[in-house]
């Protein structure tokens, strides 16, 4: 290991340590992880982060965010309207966010140009 991978361990241990709510940090891991393996197009890692830690942070409204990004980059028709789905609901939980209505809105013209019909006028 390199001094900042020992650094950040040190760091990660002392903040899971000391924190009087440690799901925050799980959170917070949960959701640099899966930005990071997303970012760098790495989706079967991205689809792991989620399959392994997501039931433990399913209760943060920021959940359905991540699972619509995860579904978006699946990319299959029925994972794009998956992303619509959960896009939708991360929009009621996170509606002045403008990440959430960015994605919203991308997930539809996505689902729209593969063909899907999601019962959402396109005007």
């Amino acid at each position: 290991m390199n001094q900042n991978t020992v650094n950040g361990l040190y760091i990660l241990k002392t903040a899971l340590t000391r924190s009087r709510n440690p799901s925050i940090i799980l959170l917070s891991i949960f959701v640099v992880l899966s930005t990071y393996a997303r970012r760098m197009k790495n989706i079967s890692h991205f689809k792991e982060i989620v399959d392994r830690f997501g039931e433990r942070i399913i209760q943060y409204p920021l959940y359905p965010h991540i699972l619509s990004l995860l579904y978006k980059e699946i990319g299959t028709a029925g994972a794009i309207e998956q992303a619509v789905a959960f896009a939708k609901d991360a929009l009621q939980k996170l509606p002045n966010q403008v990440g959430v209505l960015h994605n919203y809105a991308e997930a539809i013209i996505h689902a729209r140009e593969n063909g899907s019909i999601l019962g959402i006028p396109f005007k």
